[in-house]
C-alpha cells in the first residue's frame, strides 16, 4: 500500500520515490494514488504505465520468499530539462527490502547532542537531503567518540528531514534517533508517522519533542523507545490530559532499568 512519498533530485537525477508497505489500506490510499498519477504525468510518464509499475511491484515481491518490509519505487527522469523540456522518458527502478533482523543494538548506547541545518552557515543548513543530514552528524558523533547522533533543531527543518530518512529507510539495521526542539509540525508529515506500521529500523528513540502532537505520532510507532521524558510545560493545555497519554506510552514503551 502507498503509505508515503518522497520527491526531489538525487545525484542530479529527478527522481520521484514511492514506498509500498505491506499492510492495512491507509486512511490516505486515494490521495496518494492521485498524487502519484499527477507526478508520473509531470515527468513524462503516459498514465497508462501506472499500471506498469504495478505489474513490476508484484514481479518484484513475486521473486521474494518471507516478509517484505518496503518496496521501494523510483520514477527516474531520463533526458529533457527541468525548466523547460519534458523527460524523453521515465524510468522504473523497483527494490524490495526485507524486514530487518530482530533484536535492538546493545544497552549503554552513548548519543551526541547535534544540531544540524540551523541558521545560515551551516553546512546543512535549507538542505532537503536526509541522507546527508544524516551522515555528517553521524560522522561529527562517531570522531567524538559516541556511537550515533541525537539531532537537535531550533526550526522546522529537521522535522522533515529526520522523518524523510526514517521513510526512505536509510537507517536500516541501525539506531535512528531523530530529535527535535521546535513545534513546526507539517500535517502530512503527523499523518505518515502516525500510520507507520512498519518502519524497518530495530529501534527508534524520539527525545526533544516539545509538541503533544509529535510526541504522540511518536509513540504510534511500532518499537518507538523514548530516550528521555516527552513534554513541554509551554504548551497549551488540549482537551483531556494528553500528558498522562504521553507519560503512559513512554512508561510502556521505555527500555528496562530507563
Amino acid at each position: 500500500m502507498v503509505e508515503a512519498e518522497v520527491r526531489g533530485d538525487r545525484s542530479g537525477e529527478r527522481v520521484f520515490t514511492t514506498l509500498l508497505w505491506p499492510g492495512a489500506k491507509p486512511l490516505l490510499w486515494p490521495w496518494h494514488l492521485e498524487r502519484l498519477d499527477r507526478d508520473a504525468r509531470q515527468m513524462g510518464l503516459a498514465a497508462a504505465a501506472v499500471g506498469h509499475i504495478e505489474a513490476a511491484v508484484v514481479d518484484a515481491l513475486r521473486s521474494r520468499r518471507g516478509d517484505v518490509a518496503r518496496v521501494r519505487i523510483d520514477l527516474v527522469a531520463d533526458g529533457g530539462s527541468a525548466l523547460d523540456e519534458p523527460p524523453a522518458r521515465t524510468l522504473v527502478r523497483v527494490a524490495v527490502s526485507e524486514p530487518p533482523a530482530a533484536g535492538l543494538p546493545a544497552q549503554g548506547l552513548t548519543l551526541a547532542r547535534v544540531p544540524t541545518a540551523c541558521g545560515e552557515g551551516h553546512p546543512l543548513a535549507g538542505t532537503k537531503r536526509p541522507d546527508a543530514v544524516r551522515g555528517w552528524a553521524r560522522r561529527r558523533a562517531t570522531a567524538a567518540g559516541f556511537d550515533d547522533a541525537l539531532l537537535v533543531c531550533a526550526r522546522g527543518d529537521l522535522v522533515e528531514t529526520t522523518t524523510a530518512a526514517l521513510l526512505l529507510g536509510l537507517d536500516d539495521g541501525s539506531v535512528v534517533v531523530p530529535g527535535q526542539g521546535c513545534g513546526a509540525v507539517r500535517s502530512t508529515t503527523l499523518a505518515w508517522l502516525a500510520t507507520r506500521r512498519s518502519i524497518a529500523a530495530r529501534r527508534v528513540a524520539f527525545a526533544e519533542c516539545t509538541t503533544v502532537r509529535w510526541a504522540l505520532a511518536c509513540n504510534a510507532v511500532r518499537g518507538a523507545v523514548p530516550v528521555a521524558r516527552l513534554g513541554d510545560r509551554r504548551l497549551q493545555r488540549p482537551d483531556g490530559d494528553w500528558q498522562q497519554v504521553i507519560d503512559a506510552a513512554v512508561r510502556a514503551t521505555a527500555p528496562a532499568g530507563a
